[in-house]
């Protein structure tokens, strides 16, 4: 129909005319384009995209959100995931393990203080060159009874600073009491006390002297 080229503007879209490039062969106004497939060294310019296949680029620019099957994500969350090296820590980046699902080079990493359980073979702990200094079986630090003493188990006091249930205790320095101790037996070399020091023993062996407590008691120690 002659209509449709009559008043035409090279190189603009006009409703109910033929589209005309102009004399660098491009074409505006256009409204809304639907194709098979477009091939082109760059789209500009679009207010939406939709494409119901595949999308291949090489570079893709936006001045607000991406949405992809539905779903918006905004030009921060897409540069989260441009991770340059898989398995490696990188700041305000996504974490993603390698093929052996590690990860190196994390800085600090706080794990919920209300958790329960963390499942570990070993926790290995890095000195300042960057090596392994020693390995921590983790056995012994889960289950652990506050103020009670159990086999291969961490100290750990209880909310009064006690502890109780232990079986022998050696100290090769000085151990200090503030108050009273209590033990079926103690073995030390010096007893220091400012003042009066009070003993209510069963039996006091004082090397070479053995003595029951109460023959302690007729001395009016």
């Amino acid at each position: 129909r002659l209509s449709y080229t009559t008043g035409i503007t090279l190189g603009q879209g006009g409703a109910n005319q033929a589209l005309t490039l102009d004399g660098s062969r491009n074409v505006t106004n256009i409204n809304s384009l639907t194709a098979s497939s477009i091939t082109a060294g760059s789209l500009s310019g679009l207010t939406s995209l939709s494409v119901s296949g595949t999308l291949t680029a090489t570079t893709v620019k936006a001045t607000s959100d991406i949405q992809v099957n539905g779903t918006s994500y905004s030009l921060t969350q897409l540069d989260r995931v441009n991770v340059t090296t898989i398995g490696t820590a990188q700041a305000s980046k996504a974490l993603v393990l390698d093929a052996n699902r590690s990860a190196s080079n994390i800085y600090n990493l706080t794990i919920d203080p209300n958790g329960t359980v963390i499942v570990c073979s070993t926790l290995k702990f890095w000195n300042a060159a960057g090596t392994a200094s020693n390995t921590l079986a983790h056995m012994y630090y889960v289950g652990v009874q506050e103020g009670r003493a159990t086999a291969s188990q961490a100290v750990v006091l209880n909310s009064t600073k006690d502890y109780s249930g232990i079986r022998n205790l050696s100290c090769s320095g000085t151990l200090t009491i503030s108050t009273s101790i209590a033990t079926p037996s103690i073995t030390c070399d010096t007893i220091t006390k400012a003042g009066t020091i009070t003993l209510s023993p069963t039996t006091l062996n004082l090397n070479p002297t053995t003595d029951r407590g109460d023959d302690i008691d007729s001395y009016g120690c």
